[in-house]
């Protein structure tokens, strides 16, 4: 028995999916598309996609599709960036968590600021607004998800600490 197939038109999405005039409109230009969180929004499939841009900092880009696999539409209004004010160089590997006694999305995603990655929280109901937790572990911490209801009365969540070794020198 086969428990996952992978879908034979992969990658799903790439740069090539964003509009010719994105950088008139947006100040920067798509470069890679890669790790997305997957939801839903009134019915349709949600990637909530990073995009790295040419010097290397990631936003969050929303994209729904009706099948979850074709004919996905960008929605141009959904590029979350994290909280704003927020140093650093970037938001990255989302997460998606439904919270079903708050009826809204948690977002936990790594931000990177200057003292390197750690682990940060918003909630959505629409992925349209956002509400900022803020980070909720130090660096050097990345790629957590957050369990969907509590346990022993605690919120639960899993992450990557990172070694802070410089890996290239």
């Amino acid at each position: 028995m086969e428990l996952f197939k992978r879908f034979e038109g992969n990658p799903i999405l790439t740069k090539m999916d964003f509009p010719d005039d994105w950088f008139k409109r947006h100040g920067w230009t798509p470069h890679t598309v890669f790790n997305a969180g997957v939801g839903d929004r009134d019915g349709l499939t949600l990637l909530f996609v990073r995009v790295e841009d040419r010097q290397g900092i990631s936003r969050l880009v929303c994209f729904c599709s009706e099948d979850g696999r074709t004919n996905w539409e960008i929605d141009e209004d959904t590029i979350f960036t994290g909280e704003e004010g927020e140093e650093g160089y970037g938001v990255e590997d989302p997460r998606l968590t439904w919270i079903d006694t708050l009826r809204e999305w948690a977002i936990v995603y790594t931000h990177y600021s200057i003292y390197g990655p750690l682990v940060s929280i918003a909630t959505t109901e629409s992925f349209k607004r956002f509400n900022y937790l803020g980070n909720v572990l130090p660096p050097e911490n990345k790629d957590a998800a957050l369990f969907p209801e509590p346990i022993n009365g605690y919120w639960w969540l899993i992450h990557r600490p990172e070694s802070g070794v410089n890996r290239f020198g």
